[in-house]
């Protein structure tokens, strides 16, 4: 893991559960990075205990503004959801209420068509 980009691992996944465990053995050592922006972004770095801390230092550095643009790729796409789902959900509930009320008031006038004029 002490080469190249880091793997991200996701904060409940069983590769983060892997990881901790071998920390947990003293064969890997973690670094946690908060970015500045909003303590939700928080990712973990985990590289074999024998590396040399200034060459982890160095890799996590390089990595950062592709975690940084990772991070704000999966903030968007929940933003994303998130008004999608909320706008689906003031629209939609509304029609059906009106098509049910258009519905009924054609029923109580006996099914005939309304012809304009």
């Amino acid at each position: 893991m002490g080469e190249g980009d880091p793997e991200y691992l996701e904060p409940l996944g069983e590769k983060m559960s892997a990881a901790r465990a071998l920390k947990e053995r003293k064969l890997l050592i973690e670094y946690e990075i908060s970015f500045d922006q909003t303590g939700l972004r928080e990712t973990a770095f985990f590289f074999p205990a024998s590396a040399v801390h200034e060459a982890n230092l160095k890799t996590i550095e390089a990595y950062l503004p592709k975690a940084t643009a990772l991070q704000n790729a999966k903030i968007r796409l929940a933003r994303y959801e998130a008004l999608w789902t909320t706008g689906w959900s003031a629209i939609v509930p509304p029609l059906l209420i009106l098509t049910l009320g258009l519905a009924i008031r054609w029923a109580l006038l006996g099914f005939r068509p309304r012809i304009a004029g």
